[in-house]
Parts: C-alpha cells; sequence; structure tokens
C-alpha cells in the first residue's frame, strides 16, 4: 500500500526518466504519454526476443568480428580479431567492449552481442518519437516510434550482432538532444550531446560527419550572444574529444600514424585497385608466387593502413566511381521490399512535401535534412557494394512515413466528415482514418515481412552451428579452418583464413603454407579464375592430405562438405 499521492519507487522513476523525450507541461499527458511510451517500449522489447530466440541462426560473419574481440580482450589477448593477425583497426572499440562487459552476464559472447542489439533497438522508438515530435507534432512521433518499434527489418536487425542497432539508437538520440539544443540554452544539453555523439563514433565513424555540423549549427542559435553559442559548441566538441581521445590513441599507437578511424583506408586500397583492372575478388583475396597475402583480407590490417597512401587525383577518381556504381544501387534500395517500399517511401514523401515548414522549426528540419543526408555520404564515396549502408534510411524514412500516416489519416477523418450518408461524428471520423491509414502502415510491414528472410543471420544457418559443433568435437585444442565466411571459424573457436585467389597449382601450396586443419566448402557462384573451388567441391580436392570427413544435413539449403587436411 502507498499513499494516495505517492506513486510507486518504479513508476516514478520510469517517468521521470522519459523526461528528454516528454516535453508536455500538463502533468496528465505526461502520464498518457508516458504509459504510451512504456507500452511501445515493451512491445518492441517483447517482439525482438521473441524473434531472437526463434528466427535467428548462426552470428554473421561481421558479428563473429565483434565478437571474438571482446573474447580476446577478456582474455588479455588484446583488441584482436578472427578476420586478420595483430591489433584490429578496422573496427571500432565501443560495441566490442560492451560484448567483454555484457559477456560475464551471459557467459557467451553471441548472446551478449545480440543482448546489447535487442535493448538497443527497443529503445530506438523514443529518440524517434522525439525528433518526429520536434519537426511536427506528438501524434506524429507516437505514430512514427509505433512503426519502428513494429517494423521486421528493424526487429530483424535487433537480433543481430551487427553495430547497427546500438549505432541508431545513439545516433538518433544524438540528433534528437540537437534539436532541442537549437532552442534551448543549456550547457548540460550540450554535453549530453558530444557524449551521444561521441559514443556514436566508437560505434561507427561515419557519425563524425553529423557531429561536425551539430556544432556548425550549436553556434547560430537564436536570441542568444556569441559567449553562450561558443560555451555551448565547446561543451559538445569537449566531451566529444574526450571520448573518441583513447581510440585515436591506440590508432596511433598501432599504425605510427595520426587517424580518426581505419576503416577509410581499406576504401581507399580497394579502390585504388580497382582503377588499376583488378577484380573484386582479386583485390580481396589475392596471393602472390611467394604465398603471401596481397588482398585486402589476406594481409594484416595495420599493414594495409600504414602502406596505404592517397593522391587528390586518385582519391577523386574513387569518389567518382563509387557515386556511379553506388548511387543508383541507394536509388533501388530507396524502394526496395525489405525497407517497406514503395509504400513507406510513398509515405515519407508525403510527409516531407505535404507538410510545410513553419518558421518557428525550419532550422530543426534544416538540421535534420542535413543530418540524413550526412549518413548517405559513405556509400556515395566507398566503392563497395554494401547494403548495409542503406540500412540507415529504414529509420529516416519511418519518421517522415510517421508524418505521412498522419496526413492520410487527417485526409480520411476530413472526406468521411463530407460523405453524408456515412455520418459526421467524431468518433466515426476517427474510425474512419485510423483505418486507411493502418491499410498503409500494414502494407508497409508485410512488404518488410516478406523480405527479411534474405538478411543474414536466419534459421537456414544454423546449419553453420551444427557443422562448427562437429569441428568441435574433433579437436581438443584450437584449430584452423579455411572457408569462405568467419562465422563458421567463430563458433568452431578457431583461427581463420580465407581461400586464395590464384591458380590451382598455388591454392594447393597455400593450403600447406597456411597450415590449415579442415577445409569447408559450400556451393558458390565462381568465376573461371575462381574454377579450382568449383572443381573441389563437384570432385573434391585434389590432394591424398585432404580427406572428406563430414557432409552438412541435407535438410538445410546450403551443404557444407568438410575436409580434413593432414
Amino acid at each position: 500500500m502507498y499513499l494516495q499521492n505517492e506513486r510507486p519507487v518504479g513508476s516514478k522513476f520510469f517517468h521521470q526518466g522519459l523526461w528528454l523525450f516528454n516535453e508536455s507541461k500538463h502533468s496528465k499527458e505526461q502520464r498518457y504519454t508516458g504509459m504510451l511510451l512504456g507500452a511501445i517500449v515493451g512491445l518492441s522489447l517483447v517482439l525482438r526476443l521473441v524473434w531472437a530466440v526463434w528466427y535467428t541462426g548462426a552470428i554473421e560473419p561481421e558479428g563473429a568480428e565483434y565478437a571474438r574481440i571482446a573474447e580476446n580482450l577478456r582474455n588479455g589477448i588484446g583488441y584482436v580479431g578472427i578476420a586478420s593477425p595483430g591489433p584490429q583497426v578496422i573496427f571500432p572499440p565501443l560495441y566490442p567492449i560492451l560484448i567483454a562487459t555484457v559477456s560475464f552476464m551471459t557467459g557467451d559472447y553471441e548472446w551478449a552481442s545480440r543482448l546489447i542489439s535487442i535493448i538497443s533497438g527497443a529503445v530506438l522508438p523514443l529518440p524517434l518519437l522525439g525528433i518526429a515530435s520536434r519537426l511536427y507534432n506528438r501524434r506524429t512521433g507516437l505514430v512514427a516510434s509505433l512503426l519502428a518499434a513494429l517494423h521486421p527489418f528493424l526487429i530483424n536487425l535487433s537480433a543481430t550482432c551487427y553495430s547497427e542497432s546500438l549505432y541508431f539508437t545513439l545516433l538518433f538520440a544524438g540528433i534528437y538532444l540537437v534539436l532541442r539544443g537549437l532552442d534551448k540554452r543549456s550547457l548540460g544539453l550540450w554535453f549530453l550531446v558530444g557524449i551521444l555523439f561521441g559514443l556514436s563514433y566508437l560505434t561507427r565513424p561515419e557519425a563524425l560527419g553529423t557531429f561536425a555540423m551539430a556544432v556548425v549549427f550549436s553556434m547560430r542559435r537564436r536570441n542568444e550572444n556569441g559567449r553562450i553559442r561558443l560555451g555551448c559548441a565547446l561543451a559538445a566538441a569537449g566531451v566529444f574529444i574526450m571520448l573518441a581521445s583513447p581510440y585515436v590513441t591506440f590508432l596511433y599507437r598501432a599504425t605510427g600514424q595520426l587517424r580518426l578511424e581505419g576503416k577509410s583506408a581499406m576504401s581507399i586500397d580497394y579502390g585504388k585497385r580497382i582503377l588499376a583492372g583488378q577484380s573484386s575478388d582479386e583485390a580481396k583475396y589475392s596471393i602472390n608466387e611467394k604465398l603471401e597475402g596481397t588482398g585486402l583480407w589476406m594481409r594484416p590490417f595495420v599493414d594495409m593502413v600504414q602502406q596505404t597512401r592517397l593522391e587528390p587525383l586518385t582519391a577523386v577518381q574513387i569518389i567518382i566511381m563509387a557515386a556511379r556504381g553506388n548511387g543508383p544501387r541507394m536509388l533501388r534500395y530507396f524502394w526496395d521490399t525489405w525497407l517497406g517500399g514503395p509504400v513507406l517511401a510513398g509515405l515519407a514523401m508525403l510527409g516531407f512535401f505535404c507538410t510545410g515548414w513553419s518558421r518557428t522549426n525550419v532550422r530543426a528540419h534544416l538540421f535534420f535534412l542535413l543530418a540524413a543526408a550526412s549518413t548517405l555520404v559513405g556509400p556515395l564515396t566507398v566503392p563497395f557494394d554494401v547494403i548495409r549502408y542503406a540500412f540507415v534510411l529504414v529509420p529516416l524514412l519511418v519518421i517522415w512515413g510517421g508524418a505521412g500516416l498522419v496526413q492520410i489519416f487527417r485526409w480520411s477523418r476530413r472526406s468521411t466528415r463530407a460523405v453524408k450518408f456515412v455520418g459526421g461524428g467524431q468518433v466515426v471520423q476517427g474510425i474512419c482514418g485510423v483505418a486507411v491509414a493502418g491499410l498503409f502502415a500494414v502494407a508497409v510491414l508485410l512488404l518488410s515481412f516478406r523480405s527479411i528472410g534474405d538478411q543474414d543471420g536466419g534459421p537456414n544457418t544454423r546449419v553453420v552451428e551444427e557443422v562448427a559443433a562437429w569441428i568441435r568435437k574433433q579437436q581438443n585444442h584450437p584449430v584452423k579452418i579455411m572457408t569462405r565466411f568467419t562465422n563458421l571459424a567463430f563458433h568452431a573457436g578457431a583461427q581463420w583464413t580465407h581461400f586464395p585467389y590464384t591458380s590451382p597449382e598455388l591454392a594447393l601450396r597455400f593450403l600447406v603454407a597456411a597450415k590449415v586443419d579442415y577445409v569447408v566448402l559450400l556451393p558458390s557462384n565462381t568465376t573461371n579464375r575462381w574454377a579450382y573451388y568449383q572443381e573441389w567441391w563437384e570432385h573434391g580436392i585434389p590432394d591424398s592430405r585432404a580427406e572428406l570427413v563430414y557432409v552438412s544435413n541435407s535438410r538445410y539449403p546450403i551443404v557444407y562438405k568438410v575436409y580434413r587436411w593432414r
């Protein structure tokens, strides 16, 4: 029992914890909004937990890298992954550090990474609600947050071991605080902006561009003198630098270069190879006559970063090549079904163009538009064809799509009022508006649900865990596996190497030089230069030291063949 005017401690803490996202001055509206937010976040969390338990398979290849880094950190080996010997200078540190921390509770690195993604994805509707409420109104914010909670692609992404789920939540929370800080004089608020963008940078360095724009906008706020604006900008920049400096120091010690990140070196090296006429596989997996790795994934990442140099003319050529290749792809992704398009894209355009900017929030709209554009700079300047660059389109379109659904709701309600035989009651108008807008929302969810099976980490990848478990039973010491993806080696507790892009003769010699214990083959569409791989799959490895010891269960669509190399 508690007094009439007293609420339980947990309830009080929950409602006070929502102060960043609930700006209403009326206590009743605060309680109502808090209850709705609690229901949305609770539903979001339940859906992601259920999906993670029932619809996930093996850890994703990039997730295997994050999880192995976390494992090596806990074991005192250092910041070392599975894809390359030596320090991992490509992947930023926040996600693996969190995995290593949470693994003390879970006892498992894979589920530690999934738990981080699940929680991050479950609370993503909160910053999206805040942004949509700032740009439009509270109703739009609630619609956008509910759409984010139910979107099948975001649910699926939250159950993976990719860093995007954590990154999106940190990034959009930072964007929301910037929108609040444009009109509110508060050093503490801009201090939080620096923290969130610092953590975003430590998750994915792409956040640097958005943070730079946030600092610029902080210097041009209304009704404040220059000293206050400068203080807010310095507060955000100072805490950002404080958070980023340990990672920058690590990169400097590992590479001998003052760098903010290492992934750009990989993009530059890859782009220069493609411009020189190499194929994608040759650029990534080639070796020389001395059996030394020359491709991106066949040599230590530290060496690649140290040896990569960029000339201005080459940089321009790489950017043009990337824009020509990835520009059309991004447009196709914009309408793709996994995203919910073309319905979600149409709703987003409706919300963007049919809701005019007011004088009071034009700067908020402008900043958000530039922030959205900055997230798309990567795919237009990086020569890789990676669909994951397009993942950020989903939360962006959910915000504008929420505004589009509200426009449809208003149109339906007004149209119902004009139709005399339907009746002009407020209840009837509201029901018709919700029904019509709901049909569009359901269309978005169904389109996305039909396509998410194409993503990594689905139930069909459980065959990887079965193959890895079989290999684990054969050995009582760490082994080295040659296979196409790192996740099998991670589940087997093994070291990993990729098949070399070379001739059949050098490939066999490389097997000996690499000192592998197992070679794992799976069907692949190969080019003529990879003909040896197809030959090995169909007729076996042409060497007496290779023994076929295991073939995976045929109930999965992809069959794995395991050869022991003696």
